[in-house]
């Protein structure tokens, strides 16, 4: 496996892990509310832009590893 791969791997790794840890703080302290509408859709703005994110750079390293 490439050096870039696993340099993706352990940043979308370790930054995933803290960003659970961040999601699960910010629901128990009720920073995210689930009962209204908007609560939910700030939750899945953040897990899409993570996603996206991640995406987006795997693309870029697939590419240039072409």
């Amino acid at each position: 496996m490439p050096e870039q791969w696993l340099c993706f791997i352990y940043q979308y790794g370790l930054g995933g892990l803290f960003f659970l840890f961040t999601i699960l703080v910010a629901i128990r302290h009720q920073t995210l509310n689930f009962r209204t509408y908007n609560g939910k859709i700030v939750l899945w703005l953040i897990i899409f832009g993570f996603v996206f994110s991640m995406s987006v750079h795997a693309l870029w390293i697939y590419l240039v590893m072409r």
